[in-house]
C-alpha cells in the first residue's frame, strides 16, 4: 500500500461531549492528549493541538530531561487545587500518558514542559510504548 501526505498533524479536529475552553487539556478516545485551541461547545467540532511542548500542571515529583510523563486524573498539582489532576512521573499512577519532558522538573515547579505524544529512547527503557 502506498502512503500519501494528507495534512501537517499538530492539530487535529475533535468532537468533545462536554464543552471545553481554551487550553483545556483532554483525551482524544481516552488516549492521545490533546489542548483546545479555543473554546470548544459540546459535540461541535473544534480544533485541539496534539503535537508540540506544553506546559502543564505538575504533581510534587521530580524528573530529568527525557523522562517519560504520564496525567493523574486525580492527582494534586504543586501549589494547586487538590485532586484535579495533575502531570506526573511517577507513572504507577498516571491514568495517561503524556509525553516526554524537555526540561528538568523539580518537586516544587508546579509545571512540567511537556513534548506532547512524543517518547524519546529513555522513555523507552522505563516501558513507554513510542
Amino acid at each position: 500500500m502506498k502512503a500519501e501526505f494528507y495534512k501537517i498533524g499538530d492539530v487535529v479536529e475533535h468532537t468533545p461531549s462536554s464543552a471545553l475552553t481554551a487550553g483545556s487539556l483532554v483525551f482524544i478516545d481516552d488516549k492521545f492528549p490533546a489542548v483546545a485551541v479555543q473554546d470548544i461547545a459540546a459535540n461541535t467540532p473544534g480544533n485541539v493541538r496534539i503535537k508540540g511542548i506544553f506546559k502543564v500542571e505538575a504533581a510534587a515529583v521530580t524528573g530529568d530531561v527525557g523522562d517519560p510523563i504520564g496525567w493523574d486524573l486525580n492527582g494534586s498539582p504543586y501549589g494547586g487545587e487538590a485532586s484535579s489532576g495533575a502531570a506526573t512521573t511517577t507513572l504507577a499512577s498516571a491514568d495517561h500518558f503524556l509525553g516526554t519532558l524537555v526540561k528538568e522538573l523539580t518537586a516544587t515547579d508546579g509545571y512540567a514542559y511537556v513534548l506532547f505524544n512524543e517518547f524519546m529512547a529513555k522513555a523507552l527503557v522505563h516501558g513507554v510504548p513510542a
